[in-house]
Formats: C-alpha cells, structure tokens, sequence
C-alpha cells in the first residue's frame, strides 16, 4: 500500500524557466531509494527525453518486488 506522507522538498524546486531544478530531482530520487530500497527508479517523459517546459511534471517509475507472506 502506498504512502500518504509526500516528499516536500525544502526551499526553491523550479529556476528562472520554470524547470524542476536536477538537484531536486535527485534529492527525491535518493528518499524514495532510502524508503523503499526500490530494484530501480526510471525517469521518464519531457525532463528524461530533454525536452522539459515549465508545465511539465517529473515522472517516476519506482519498480519493486511484490511483497508476500512468503518474503516476510
């Protein structure tokens, strides 16, 4: 089940152009990776393909391994 604890980034996440700063980005994918210990995290969309505007979101893929009885 999915958290309902956001991940606020502290201070300015956009620049001048509106673009989500790289640092935020990273710094949001290494608390997912610390939370979650995901197999991989996949950027994807405008900010992976370069073509990010300032109305454009970030996406993440965040893969993980279902969870069962049999892996507790």
């Amino acid at each position: 089940m999915a958290s309902k604890r956001s991940v606020k980034p502290a201070g300015k996440i956009r620049n001048a152009r509106g673009l989500v700063f790289q640092s935020v980005i990273q710094r949001v994918v290494k608390q997912i990776a610390k939370r979650f210990q995901p197999d991989k995290i996949i950027l994807f969309g405008s900010y992976a393909r370069g073509c990010a505007r300032s109305e454009s979101d970030v996406d993440l893929l965040v893969v993980m391994r279902a969870r069962n009885e049999i892996d507790q």
